[in-house]
C-alpha cells in the first residue's frame, strides 16, 4: 500500500494560502503537484521532471506523444524553483482535469502566461 500522506499535507499547506501545491524531490527539485503531473515551458522548450520520483500520468504520456507529433520539444529533466520564476508558462496534467494552465505556484508567475484561446479579439 502506497502513503498518500505526502500529497494531503501539500494540498492542506497549500489550501491555507490559496495556492496551487508543488511537490519538490529529495533535492530541492520540483517533482509533481499533488494531483497531476507538472511541466513548464523555458525558452520555447516543454521541461517535465525525470519519471523516477513521479506518478506517471496517462494525460502526461500523451502530451508526449502530441509534442513528438507536433514537433515540439520536449525535455524530462530536473528543474528548480529559479527554473520555474524563468519559465514562460506551466501546466499540469491529470486525467480529471486534461491540460490545464496554472497562473501562480508560491507567488510565482510564468513570465508570458497562457493566453484566453477561446476569444476572438
Amino acid at each position: 500500500m502506497t502513503s498518500r500522506l505526502n500529497q494531503i499535507l501539500a494540498e492542506l499547506e497549500a489550501n491555507v494560502v490559496g495556492s496551487l501545491s508543488l511537490m519538490l524531490d529529495i533535492h530541492g527539485n520540483v517533482a509533481e503537484n499533488s494531483i497531476a503531473n507538472f511541466f513548464i515551458v523555458k525558452r520555447g522548450v516543454l521541461w517535465t521532471p525525470p519519471a523516477q520520483n513521479i506518478l506517471e500520468g496517462i494525460t502526461r504520456s500523451i502530451v508526449f506523444e502530441l509534442s513528438s507529433r507536433l514537433g515540439l520539444s520536449l525535455e524530462e529533466r530536473h528543474f528548480s524553483l529559479y527554473d520555474l520564476a524563468q519559465s514562460e508558462e506551466f501546466f499540469i496534467t491529470s486525467s480529471a482535469t486534461c491540460v490545464t494552465p496554472v497562473r501562480e505556484v508560491n507567488g510565482i508567475r510564468p513570465l508570458s502566461p497562457c493566453q484566453d484561446l477561446s476569444r476572438n479579439d
